[in-house]
């Protein structure tokens, strides 16, 4: 959900995810990924952070250093990002894991 832009599109983008994540729990779907961090290296990022933080859509997100975001990402070198953004929100399955027809991913 992260990336739409405000209003009906970022609220049907919620809904959306939280539905998956619904879903994925009474599926026993396997949840590929948990959370996002998005790691900045430009002084410039650290302002547009800020200010989508100050937005209603930033519920549960957060601004990390770069120690903080290591913690989720173990390989980001902590020269190479200067802060980072993180949500909690975003879910992401591989389709064809969730449909027993498909046959084995290769």
């Amino acid at each position: 959900m992260t990336g739409q832009g405000a209003g009906d599109c970022w609220t049907m983008a919620r809904r959306a995810r939280d539905i998956w994540a619904e879903t994925v729990e009474r599926a026993g779907i396997a949840v590929v990924q948990r959370g996002m961090v998005l790691a900045s290296r430009l002084d410039e990022s650290e302002a547009v952070i800020d200010a989508f933080l100050r937005t209603d859509m930033a519920a549960g997100c957060a601004m990390l250093t770069a120690r903080q975001a290591q913690e989720h990402i173990p390989c980001l070198r902590t020269d190479a990002a200067r802060v980072s953004f993180y949500s909690p929100h975003e879910i992401r399955v591989e389709i064809p894991h969730c449909d027993p027809a498909a046959g084995p991913v290769s």
